[in-house]
């Protein structure tokens, strides 16, 4: 299982997930997970994208490898904008193999422990 955190480095405008080699790191047939947040909206996993925002690459991955998508199509991010909720699908669970579709709790809020 891979963990992913796609974030553009303000200093050199660049991706880190777009320099890694993935041929190495996914496995053909084996299992490999790659879960995280892409920060990119695509129809092909929120079927609320109105516009699509740096998913070609990810959708470039998701092709390449005949990666499945595990989102259930629920929102994982809610963001506020001048007073109005948003609802929007950026993190992203792809796999090797069909994996049981996972959802998101609704209402709920992980949250590092706490020290007395």
């Amino acid at each position: 299982m891979i963990n992913i955190y796609d974030q553009t480095d303000l200093q050199t405008s660049e991706s880190h997930p777009r320099k890694i080699d993935w041929h190495h790191i996914i496995w053909h047939g084996g299992g490999t997970i790659l879960a995280g947040d892409m920060n990119a909206h695509s129809c092909r996993w929120d079927p609320r994208c109105k516009q699509q925002h740096d998913a070609t690459f990810w959708e470039e991955i998701l092709d390449e490898y005949g990666l499945q998508i595990g989102n259930d199509g629920r929102p994982t991010h809610h963001p506020r904008r001048n007073g109005a909720q948003g609802e929007s699908t950026v993190d992203l669970t792809m796999a090797t193999q069909l994996i049981t579709r996972w959802t998101t709790l609704k209402g709920e809020t992980l949250k590092a422990p706490t020290t007395r």
